[in-house]
């Protein structure tokens, strides 16, 4: 930490500004007049900052921590150095922000200004506390000092929500905020101050939601106190923030597009680096016939690359004088999406494969012989292309979070179902999908149902949503939504699943035993609980590093002091539930998976008459099924005939 601090002496203030277009205006020309530099000239580079440092998070941890994505080459690893991300939000973005606050909080004028700036910087620092658990705070932006004292994860919490208190109680409708604002801009691009307040008071909520273990008292006084103004959550798509990054290469588009994308054409091997879609994520969205699929995910590339199912049709007979009997058909055909599979458990060594003759054993619908690395579907382009958006806190997120108030607490006008049918139908204008009605009415995403889906490719993990009953099947339903609601946005759906364990999805299993980190089971571990603190804490600021791990392990619900001198990924920070980690191991540690490739059938129909109609739905000039061959590469593999038990 001290060296981070040190870094830049006393021009520290200018790392931040970035002199770009688009939203992400131009900073101050002269970055020597520190004096003349006002929060207008930092505040659009600090944004463009922090989503450069969220995305590459997201990119590298949260989106497979959450089983969004997957990466052949990410996987647990201790040896990481996160110094780039300490770097980035404490230097370039927290310093920056606390120098133009003290600057101007005292200008009358500038009090929207401030408060904005103080909205992000309490977002900033409640982003790092539930990533990586205690840091610096009170010390952090002090330059004087020789060492920096980590702040525990409750006092933190908790002064992000006073931030938040503050700021609501400040900001004044009548006043401008930035009169070029990256973010909430209305007519002439100045502050729309209703949409920042709206943010804030949503972001209260979410915070308190997510710390009601580690701070309880303080956590609902928040909840009540977000609740009490219902007219100033996040409602519309407009509300939501999804910033946005800009259009000109090497200035101000986003990570993702720097990443992977700008040399794809000429360096084709960056594809293993685009996101796949993972397919633990897939399967929900296929068991619920999801219309946000086409939104999530893109369709394989090129269709002689697309996966290939075998799959079993019906239809009546075709011969005359048979039409009472049915025809079985197995046929193979290509689909258009397909998600990336994680690794086997079978490569442990500790698993073994089923057989469906009691010898042969059954194939993996993932051979080499089906997929190659074209195969897959990438995240949606939008999410990564030049002038992206990253997903933060959205008016779907608002009415979960005041579904789950209701139910615990009985806040709020309406009833928790209203607040969780209008969760939904938030997400499906966000993602611009039609279809939320007819979503709704299935068994499992309505109100107080249940609903199974289909399982994993290897039959160890099935979709299941027990919504019927009392208080905690609702809280169920309300966080899988959310849970599906919230794609890309990795750092919230992980913190969703640390703090509920609603998803429950398998460990991760290794392909290999190579760079493991220390404690590992060798063959699986469960996803990370934190991220380690960087490399260089441990030369650079050594005896607060120690005592924020001593503080790490006191306040953890479930401690491991032992792996990695205490700073690991298996302690869980402060917000979180516990789990079971012994009975997980009686379940993981062997077992026998059955390969199947249900997560693609029926792809266009459950039988032959609406397989057509799927089929047209992607090629409408397909004139009958006669020409399924040419328009799916169908091909019948066996045909019976039969007579059905009506």
């Amino acid at each position: 930490m001290k060296k981070i601090m040190y870094l830049l002496a006393g021009l520290l203030f200018f790392t931040g500004v970035t002199s770009c277009e688009d939203r992400f205006e131009e900073a101050n020309t002269n970055p020597n007049k520190i004096y003349n530099v006002r929060l207008q000239d930092v505040f659009p580079g600090t944004i463009y900052k922090s989503l450069d440092c969220m995305a590459e998070l997201n990119y590298n941890y949260f989106m497979w921590f959450s089983r969004y994505s997957f990466l052949t080459f990410r996987g647990p690893s201790d040896k990481d150095n996160t110094s780039g991300a300490f770097t980035k939000m404490y230097v370039d973005i927290l310093k920056n922000l606390q120098i133009g606050i003290d600057r101007e909080k005292d200008i009358p004028e500038a009090i929207n200004r401030v408060q904005i700036a103080q909205i992000w910087k309490a977002y900033v620092y409640y982003f790092m506390a539930s990533s990586f658990g205690p840091m610096p705070m009170q010390d952090a932006l002090n330059a004087d000092l020789n060492e920096f004292r980590y702040d525990s994860e409750a006092s933190i919490y908790t002064e992000v929500l006073n931030m938040l208190d503050d700021a609501i109680s400040k900001i004044d409708l009548n006043k401008d905020g930035f009169e070029k604002d990256p973010v909430y801009y209305a007519s002439g691009n100045k502050s729309d101050m209703t949409r920042w307040l709206k943010f804030a008071n949503t972001l209260r909520l979410e915070v308190a939601m997510n710390t009601q273990s580690a701070i309880p008292e303080r956590s609902l006084q928040a909840i009540q106190a977000s609740m009490g103004r219902e007219d100033l959550l996040m409602s519309t798509v407009e509300d939501n923030m999804c910033p946005k990054w800009g259009t000109q290469k090497d200035v101000d588009v986003s990570w993702y597009y720097t990443r992977f994308l700008k040399e794809l054409d000429t360096k084709p091997n960056n594809i293993d680096s685009y996101p796949n879609v993972n397919l633990y994520f897939f399967i929900w969205l296929r068991s619920f016939n999801d219309p946000r699929l086409e939104a999530y995910c893109q369709k394989t590339f090129d269709f002689e690359d697309r996966f290939e199912v075998r799959d079993t049709l019906f239809r009546q007979s075709v011969i005359e004088g048979h039409e009472l009997m049915m025809d079985s058909m197995i046929v193979t055909y290509k689909v258009p999406y397909c998600p990336r599979e994680e690794y086997s458990p079978v490569t442990t060594g500790a698993w073994e494969v089923g057989t469906y003759d009691g010898v042969n054993k059954i194939p993996s619908p993932f051979s080499s012989a089906n997929v190659s690395r074209d195969t897959y579907s990438k995240v949606a382009y939008d999410l990564v292309k030049m002038d992206a958006f990253h997903p933060i806190l959205t008016a779907a997120d608002a009415n979960f979070l005041a579904a789950e108030a209701k139910i615990k607490y009985g806040l709020g006008a309406k009833s928790a179902e209203d607040y969780y049918k209008a969760g939904i139908i938030a997400s499906f204008d966000q993602w611009g999908v039609s279809g939320a009605s007819d979503y709704y009415e299935q068994d499992g995403v309505k109100w107080n149902t249940n609903g199974e889906g289909i399982y994993d490719y290897q039959g160890i993990y099935k979709v299941e949503v027990n919504g019927e009953g009392g208080d905690e099947n609702h809280l169920e339903q309300i966080w899988k939504q959310r849970y599906l609601a919230d794609f890309f946005n990795g750092h919230a759906a992980w913190t969703l699943e640390r703090r509920t364990r609603v998803m429950n999805y398998p460990p991760y299993f290794y392909a290999s035993v190579n760079n493991l980190p220390e404690g590992s089971k060798t063959t699986y571990d469960y996803i990370p609980e934190r991220l380690v603190y960087p490399t260089e804490e441990l030369t650079k600021n050594k005896v607060q590093y120690y005592k924020a791990i001593d503080l790490l392990q006191a306040n953890s619900p479930q401690s491991s002091p032992i792996y990695h001198w205490g700073d690991n990924f298996f302690t869980l920070l402060q917000f979180a539930k516990t789990f079971d980690t012994a009975a997980g191991d009686a379940k993981w540690a062997r077992g026998t998976v059955v390969y199947s490739s249900k997560f693609a059938q029926k792809w266009y129909g459950k039988d032959w008459d609406h397989f057509l109609e799927g089929v047209k739905k992607e090629f409408p000039a397909i004139k009958d099924t006669t020409e399924f061959g040419k328009y799916i590469d169908m091909k019948v593999i066996k045909q019976v005939e039969f007579t059905p038990y009506w």
